[in-house]
């Protein structure tokens, strides 16, 4: 005897009075698993992809750490001293960095002046 197989039916293509288990499971001999699925059984993959579950999520990959990050984790009062040797270039990117990262208000301020004072 072979090994069974279990097949399933997407749910809207369901009789209920046709079987007697699970109405949307049935178990049959290996030989029979060609006439089951010509009736519209599915094998397990087949039947999750039919029944469109989505996939499982890729998992959260952190992104490649930016040029200021380790800067924008110290304090405020040990950056604004650094401010005023960054270019205006630099300091635009610091600031768009704060902005998507911690958002200190303070900060931003002092950023903004320093990028004031480099456009003067």
């Amino acid at each position: 005897m072979s090994e069974p197989t279990m097949l399933y039916r997407p749910r809207e293509a369901i009789n209920p009075e046709a079987w007697n288990l699970p109405l949307d499971t049935i178990i049959v001999d290996a030989t029979e698993v060609e006439d089951a699925k010509a009736e519209g059984w599915l094998e397990a993959a087949d039947a999750v992809e039919a029944a469109n579950v989505p996939k499982a999520a890729e998992p959260h990959v952190p992104a490649e750490p930016g040029p200021y990050d380790s800067l924008l984790d110290a304090p405020v009062a040990d950056i604004v001293p650094l401010l005023i040797e960054m270019s205006a270039d630099e300091l635009v990117s610091l600031r768009a960095a704060e902005v998507t990262g911690k958002t200190r208000k303070g900060l931003l301020a002092e950023i903004d002046k320093a990028i004031e004072a480099k456009a003067a």
